[in-house]
């Protein structure tokens, strides 16, 4: 966790002096490497706060001048979506995110993180797999294309066949180093499903290694939505929500669909109101494969009722729950 936290703090250019917040629980893998390790290792100030509120985080971004944030993509969205957002001074350098492209772009643009660096990582990985680093030109930090960590081996499996993946192409993501864990704490059962006898930890996600050797995370297995006979990552449809100008945030998880199998069910959260379900339909409608276009939209208020983990990130089995409850008996 140590080395883990080294690597990413360098790479996302913390330096002595800068001010980094956290709303993470310490307890946390993302709170204690990511924040108060990578903030000890490089002596930067640690700012924190008991539990991440977006008007409050943008007075503390601005009150203590911090220059870095990290957090995942509900974070991000919520701090730029905010309204608040657009008298608070930030001075913002750099930030950690696991998003989407498009919401790097708007964490460079918008927060003026200009050294923004996209990040990867599981828990059982410490967490830390790959991350792009501050010093590379934007286009390559703002595409979400990833550097593996130095003694770290990423392998991308194809869904169907015995065999690895081209260059290219998504497929299931395999993990293998230093930063893997040893087991589940007295489950060999588990551990055994998890890491195979030559150390390659299943990570349950979706990824794949462009021409370059950079990683590309593209979603997790256990989301994959399976229309008819396509194969669709929620995280696609997400990244297209997230252009709308009114959609604050979105998350899409799969329903039962007695034609199709399953079909993809979007929850969007609007930063203001005058915008019907149809029309956002029918803007989505124009913009997507049609196997992709979800076949139900809700507008809701926000997750936090639904089903947020304590790092902010939306539990989506209970958000497919909520979402089958909507619909009825099948």
């Amino acid at each position: 966790m140590c080395a883990d936290a080294f690597f990413s703090g360098a790479r996302m250019g913390l330096r002595p002096g800068d001010r980094f917040p956290s709303a993470r629980p310490f307890f946390h893998v993302a709170g204690s490497t990511l924040s108060v390790l990578a903030s000890a290792q490089h002596a930067t100030t640690l700012v924190t706060m008991p539990k991440f509120e977006a008007r409050e985080a943008l007075r503390l971004l601005e009150a203590e001048r911090c220059t870095h944030f990290s957090g995942n993509d509900t974070i991000a969205l919520l701090l730029l979506n905010h309204p608040a957002r657009a008298w608070r001074h930030l001075c913002l350098r750099g930030a950690w995110v696991a998003a989407s492209p498009t919401v790097i772009r708007r964490v460079i643009d918008e927060l003026g993180a200009r050294e923004c660096v996209a990040g990867y990582g599981l828990s059982e990985a410490s967490p830390n797999v790959a991350q792009s680093a501050w010093w590379e030109p934007e286009e390559i930090r703002a595409s979400g294309a990833m550097a593996v960590e130095p003694g770290v081996e990423v392998r991308i499996r194809a869904f169907e066949g015995d065999r690895d993946c081209a260059p290219g192409e998504p497929g299931s993501v395999l993990v293998r180093g230093w930063n893997v864990m040893v087991g589940y704490l007295d489950d060999p059962v588990k551990t055994a499903e998890t890491i195979d006898a030559d150390g390659w930890l299943a990570t349950g996600d979706i990824g794949l290694l462009d021409a370059s050797g950079r990683f590309h995370f593209t979603g997790r297995t256990k989301d994959i939505i399976r229309v008819g006979g396509e194969n669709v990552a929620p995280a696609d449809i997400e990244d297209t929500l997230h252009r709308h100008p009114l959609i604050r945030q979105a998350a899409v998880v799969g329903v039962p669909d007695a034609r199709l199998v399953e079909v993809p069910f979007a929850f969007v959260v609007l930063t203001e109101p005058g915008i019907t379900e149809a029309e956002l339909l029918a803007w989505a409608r124009e913009r997507m494969a049609g196997f992709k276009v979800p076949r139900h939209l809700r507008v809701v208020d926000g997750f936090e009722n639904i089903g947020m983990t304590a790092s902010s990130k939306i539990q989506k089995n209970r958000l497919a729950a909520h979402a089958r409850s909507l619909l009825g008996p099948a």
